[in-house]
């Protein structure tokens, strides 16, 4: 722990195996009702902790292992508002995860942005997102990336500046 490098790594691990716990949930969910719930369930997860990527960033320090536990979570958030389009609680849990996720990398964003693609798609999603369920995830979005964003007002841009330079969008 402490100073070493192993105190500054081990979140990562286990902010990994909080998203694993997530995409258990989420396949599980997706699959309510089959003979083969548990199977996907758990197969997910391990595909998930097996992915070269994640096995990576488990050993490091990386914004993907906050962002990605957090955009799973509001994933599922998502798909229990689906399931119950007018439901406030879920819209704002989505919200909230999704802010979150996005404060550990603004890659965190595009999820959200995905989900109004496949609202074109998904008339269940589409209900969901364009009730009250959708409004209170984003405006619990809003609140969340809110000192972010007025900071970013109030310094000129500078965290969209660099990410712009960084990606040589310039």
């Amino acid at each position: 722990g402490g100073d070493s490098a192993f105190g500054a790594r081990w979140p990562s691990a286990v902010f990994h195996a909080i998203g694993t716990a997530g995409i258990f949930a989420f396949t599980a969910r997706l699959a309510a009702g089959q003979s083969w719930q548990a199977q996907a369930a758990l197969l997910a997860g391990v595909l998930y902790l097996l992915a070269p990527g994640i096995s990576l960033s488990s050993l490091l320090l990386s914004t993907d292992a906050i962002m990605i536990p957090l955009a799973v979570w509001a994933l599922y958030c998502v798909q229990r508002l689906r399931e119950a389009p007018g439901s406030i609680g879920w819209g704002v849990a989505a919200g909230a995860l999704f802010g979150l996720s996005a404060l550990g990398k603004y890659a965190g964003l595009y999820v959200p942005a995905g989900l109004l693609v496949g609202a074109l798609l998904d008339a269940p999603l589409r209900r969901a997102l364009f009730g009250w369920g959708g409004l209170a995830l984003v405006v619990a979005l809003l609140v969340v990336m809110a000192p972010n964003l007025a900071w970013n007002a109030a310094s000129d841009g500078a965290t969209i500046r660099h990410t712009v330079g960084n990606a040589n969008l310039e």
